[in-house]
């Protein structure tokens, strides 16, 4: 999840949804691109929850690393808060 973790409370409300829904949640917040997308590569997460533009900087930083695709297990994508 890379929605902020500050005073804006809907990170913290998509977060605790998430495990409410039994999701296995892991919070970034935003910025540390180049990590996230180690996370996603990694952990082949079926969801990713972050805003529309800093989805487009992951898949940027996506193609810098070579990497054409995310995971082939996706099954859901949240864009927005």
């Amino acid at each position: 999840m890379a929605y902020g973790y500050g005073l804006f409370t809907g990170g913290l409300g998509a977060h605790y949804g998430a495990e409410k829904l039994g999701c296995t949640v892991v919070p970034m917040s935003g910025g540390q691109t180049e990590k996230q997308v180690q996370l996603i590569v990694d952990f082949k997460p079926d969801v990713i929850m972050v805003t529309p533009s800093y989805m487009l900087n992951i898949a940027e930083e996506f193609v810098r690393f070579f990497v054409f695709h995310l995971p082939a297990k996706r099954d859901a994508a949240t864009h927005g808060p």
